[in-house]
């Protein structure tokens, strides 16, 4: 509605936060004292949406104003006057759930009734914007003064599917903080729930000031300072690989200082998140933000940060989405508010424990309602039906008239989240058709309520493992491992024995109502796991006397048909024959009441409690985990199970294996000797030895000739050699068989084990040359990769060998790795490389060793192609074809010029001086000069130079001396002269000067030419003066 002071408006809405006007209605005030001043008018506008309460607005004057009143609600004016200055109060009522309120000023501007006439915005102090009073300076000018009301939905709406966690936050006391979906429950700290003066988070009745409106949805927490909530890690708690939502309603105060208020945080050091309000000392709004690190680390990211106002309830959520870059969005109040794409984060999961509320300094204050957690992003349209449902919140129960289902509550492997379930206790594969959407599909029931039922009450869900159910938790719950939780599985009462083989009944209660239709015929089928091997698929047979066998399905009662119209209660199915093949344990059973036939597998085979594609129109599922079903107190029997164990598995061909079978009494009476075990030896493996203690072994044969007690088990081990080929699957079984046991479903025990390859080692060596070709006095790497190609470790010594390397100059072998041990063993050129791996530090594991590169300058002549190999070898290798590895390696290019230079000093030298000569030779040239026997440099001596020993030369490979007659100092090499001046030889040695002062000495020396491409430069002369 909308109300005037002053003056009658037209009805139009203004676009505040998009709603709508309903209708149009008048107040007025009247003043009662003369203040002297000059008055003012002011108008007042209220909006309301649909669904429309009846509003009424309360004007309060200031002290000395009387009472104000108001004409008939189609009246068209309604003035009164108030002082400039003067503190205006103004309040707003709804009588339904108002979901805020918008405040707006202006300057008035009169007008026809027709039209509307908005003057300016006016900012007026001391109004809180979004609660239901405003408290106001009236200006020195006409003012309007406009409040929208938004009324709430006054239904609840279903919860959106997905839910990790949901928290309605409704506690009053204890330190329990309930998760109404998945059972994560928090634990309140620093102490339970209750009043400010508690040290715990406060019931909303309870808060003191600031003054905040009680929770949203029913009750709330109040959080201030060092009171939080603590929940155990779970991966339904935060992103992990996926997309992830968090929301709540929350309002809060400004308090002096700066402070962060904790709505939801995971935080680790590295992959984290945290969902909060932040404001700064001074600020008047505080900002709503999320932030996230994953495992791809990096600094902290987040959304842009969303202005939200205190004093006020406001819904807030954010979604975290996945793509090609991650984006995260906030929500505030319904609307998209900001989003930001942020660098890809990776995983974001830890094992830190989840916190709810501020939990550190005195101060802040926030109280929070509705938290939940989404194990995806929620659609905007999602997010903003829970904030129009305002107070009604989300659907705890069945919403009336909502068609819901029934299904069962028996744990399934073939689920929604596609986790594999166990049950029992040691934990066996849970595989009952139980889940609809799945294949098989497990049992569900359209109308449940609509003829007959089991029991007297049934819970609504339309999902074994999704929401919504009727319970608020779904009936199993994959990611726990959790089962048995639907609430109303009360028509068959639990058995505490049942016989280990005998026929029984059992009774059942149906409901039904007096209108329900009479001609509709229902079936009934129960099903129990006697072997406890998760399913309801098997068969058994059991002795029922001496003289007669039967046959126990776990396909218990079998369509037995209630004809239409013949609905009594309790009932008793007809007579099965039970067999509980593992007295004292746990064992899961269900009873499908159905207008059809119980489901046959598409595969065959009995019906195994699954339901039709298109589910049952009528009836219940219920299933129950009956506890520690032991055998009937009168009934006494000897009962051995056998079980077997064969190490290794899977089996080694060549080595041997062990089947260590342990038979136990499961009766409840003991069992007289003998007990004989039977090991049926397979093909494949060779008998090798029987024992045990206090068994009696003859090939294949044992007995244990004592009495077994009840509960007490004995073990026999064969031990085989394992003949078959890799590839082979052996299927090995045993039995156990005593006179005194009537039971044959536990006497066999057989395990299927394949047979692999026995590990060997298989070492191969990979040789390559780079660069190839290569010029002749260039570089070149030589890698040697030697892997264990077996599928096992190789024992002892490793030797890789390399050599003799004539081509090349080597220059530095690098290892690879510690455990290579590497030598060069001389000449070089013409080394040999060797590398040894000692396998008494660390055999050598399958896979690929650190690699050996071999460095060094090729030596050989252009042209030259050189077949190199490199060999691997090991006592324990079984397969010498890949010990050896050979490569190829073209020289090119290049020339060999040798280049002699002389010198000697002094020159001038003074006669019977002495002087040094100096030798240079140099390869010029741009490949290695080949090795020549015999004299390689040689200088003659002059008449008037007297040679002096000795000749030394700088380069490894050269040897040098004097020969006669006629003195000749001379060299010869080893080694190819490499091109470069840092592959230069310098020749030295000394001369005494003989000839008289005034003359000249010529003296020359030479290099050889021997495949030398210029020969201008293999001769050097000096001329010594003598003074």
């Amino acid at each position: 509605m909308k109300y005037l002071v002053g003056m009658l408006e037209s009805a139009r809405s203004w676009t505040l936060l998009g709603l709508i006007l309903i209708a149009i209605g008048t107040l007025i005030g009247t003043p009662t004292v003369n203040l002297g001043v000059a008055q003012q008018q002011f108008t007042l506008e209220v909006d309301v949406v649909s669904p429309s309460p009846t509003a009424q607005i309360q004007v309060i004057p200031p002290p000395g104003f009387g009472p104000i009143s108001c004409p008939p609600a189609n009246a068209n004016n309604c003035t009164t006057q108030y002082q400039a200055g003067t503190n205006v109060t103004v309040t707003a009522t709804s009588g339904v759930p108002v979901l805020g309120h918008n405040w707006q000023f202006a300057q008035y501007v009169a007008g026809p009734p027709v039209g509307i006439n908005i003057g300016p915005p006016i900012i007026v102090s001391g109004c809180i914007l979004t609660t239901n009073t405003c408290t106001f300076v009236m200006p020195a000018s006409p003012l309007e003064v406009h409040v929208e009301i938004q009324g709430a939905q006054t239904s609840c709406i279903p919860p959106p599917s997905g839910m990790g966690a949901w928290w309605p936050l409704d506690e009053t006391s204890g330190t329990t903080v309930t998760d109404i979906v998945n059972g994560h429950n928090g634990t309140a700290l620093p102490g339970p729930i209750g009043a400010f003066s508690g040290p715990g988070p406060v019931t909303s009745a309870q808060w003191p000031p600031p003054p905040f409106p009680v929770g949203m949805v029913n009750n709330s927490l109040y959080f201030e300072g060092s009171r939080y909530i603590r929940v155990l890690s779970h991966s339904d708690l935060e992103p992990g690989a996926g997309d992830f939502t968090v929301d709540a309603w929350v309002i809060f105060a400004i308090t002096p200082g700066s402070h962060l208020l904790n709505i939801a945080e995971k935080l680790a050091s590295v992959e984290r998140w945290q969902f909060y309000i932040q404001y700064l000392n001074g600020n008047t709004t505080g900002q709503l933000n999320f932030q996230v690190r994953g495992s791809s680390g990096g600094p902290l990211q987040g959304g842009v940060g969303v202005p939200i106002s205190p004093q006020a309830w406001h819904h807030v959520a954010v979604t975290f989405q996945r793509g090609t870059q991650d984006v995260v969005n906030l929500y505030l109040d319904g609307v998209p508010a900001s989003s930001n794409p942020i660098v890809l984060v990776g995983n974001v999961t830890n094992s830190m424990d989840l916190f709810i509320g501020t939990g550190d300094l005195v101060g802040r204050e926030i109280a929070i309602d509705e938290l939940e957690i989404f194990k995806r992003a929620l659609k905007p349209q999602e997010i903003e039906a829970i904030f129009k449902a305002g107070s009604a919140g989300k659907c705890k129960t069945k919403p009336p008239g909502e068609a819901t289902a029934d299904l069962g509550d028996a744990p399934d492997s073939t689920n929604n989240f596609g986790i594999g379930m166990t049950t029992y206790t040691p934990p066996v594969p849970a595989r009952f058709p139980t889940v609809f959407n799945s294949s098989p599909a497990g049992p569900k029931h359209l109308q449940p309520k609509a003829v007959a039922w089991l029991g007297a009450n049934v819970t609504f869900e339309n999902e074994a493992d999704m929401l919504p159910d009727a319970d608020g938790i779904t009936n199993i719950d994959p990611p726990n491992n959790a089962a048995d939780r639907d609430g109303a599985d009360d028509g068959l009462a639990p058995l505490s024995t049942l016989p280990a083989c005998g026929q029984i009944q059992l009774n059942y209660i149906l409901s039904t109502f007096a209108s329900a239709p009479t001609t509709q015929p229902m079936y009934v089928n129960v099903w129990l796991d006697y072997n406890r091997d998760g399913d309801w698929e098997d068969s058994f047979k059991c002795p029922l006397s001496p003289t007669a066998t039967g046959l126990a399905s776990e396909w218990a009662v079998q369509n037995e048909l209630i004809p239409a119209g013949t609905l009594p209660s309790p009932r008793m199915t007809s007579v099965f024959t039970a067999a509980n093949l593992d007295p004292g344990k746990d064992i899961w059973v269900r009873i499908t009441l159905s207008d059809q036939p119980a489901q046959v597998p598409s595969a065959g085979g009995n019906p195994d409690g699954q339901g039709p594609p298109a589910g049952f129109k009528y009836g219940e599922t219920e299933d129950y985990l009956w506890k520690n079903v032991g055998l009937p107190p009168t009934e006494t029997r000897c009962d051995l199970k056998i079980e077997k164990k064969v190490q290794p598995n899977p089996l080694v061909s060549g080595q041997q294996a062990t089947a260590t079978i342990t038979v136990t009494n499961v009766g409840n009476a003991p069992c007289p000797g003998p007990t004989t075990v039977t090991e049926a030896v397979p093909s494949g493996l060779t008998l090798v030895s029987a024992s045990g203690s206090g068994w009696f072994c003859v090939g294949n044969v044992c007995t244990y000739p004592l009495p077994i007690p009840v509960g007490g088990n004995v073990s026999v081990t064969y031990t085989f050699n394992v003949t078959a080929p890799a590839g082979t699957v052996i299927q090995n079984c045993a039995t156990v068989s005593n006179p005194n046991d009537p039971n044959a479903a536990n006497d066999r025990d057989c395990i299927t084990t394949p047979v692999v390859p026995g590990t060997a080692c298989d070492l191969k060596i990979t040789k390559t040359a780079s660069p190839n070709p290569v010029q002749s006095g260039q570089q070149l790497t030589v890698t040697l990769v030697v892997t264990n190609v077996g599928n096992g470790p190789c024992q002892g010594i490793t030797t890789v060998t390399d050599g003799p390397l004539p081509w090349l100059q080597v220059t530095s072998v690098a290892q690879g790795g510690s455990l290579w041990n590497c030598s060069v063993a001389p000449p070089n050129p013409g080394a040999t490389v060797s590398c040894t791996w000692n396998a008494s530090i660390q055999p050598v594991p399958p896979g690929p060793l650190p690699t050996i590169n071999i460095t060094g300058t090729v030596v050989a002549s252009a042209g030259s192609q050189i077949q190199n190999c490199a060999t691997v070898t090991n006592q324990n290798d079984i397969n010498p074809a890949n010990n050896q590895s050979c490569v190829t390696i073209q020289v090119t290019g290049g020339v060999c010029d040798r280049e002699i230079k002389k010198t000697v000093t002094p020159n001038p030298v003074k006669s019977g001086q002495q002087v040094t000569i100096t030798l240079i030779v140099t390869n010029v040239g741009t490949a290695a000069c080949p090795v020549v026997a015999g004299i390689n440099v040689a200088d003659s001596q002059p008449i008037g130079l007297t040679f002096q020993q000795p000749v030394s030369a700088n380069k490894p490979g050269w040897s040098c001396g004097f020969s006669g007659p006629g003195v000749i100092a001379f060299c010869t090499a080893t080694s190819p002269l490499l091109p470069g001046s840092a592959n230069a030889v310098t020749i030295t040695f000394k001369a005494m000067v003989t000839a008289p002062p005034g003359s000249t000495i010529q003296n020359c020396a030479e290099v050889t030419n021997v495949g030398d491409a210029n020969q201008a430069n293999n001769k050097s002369c000096v001329t010594v003066s003598v003074i």
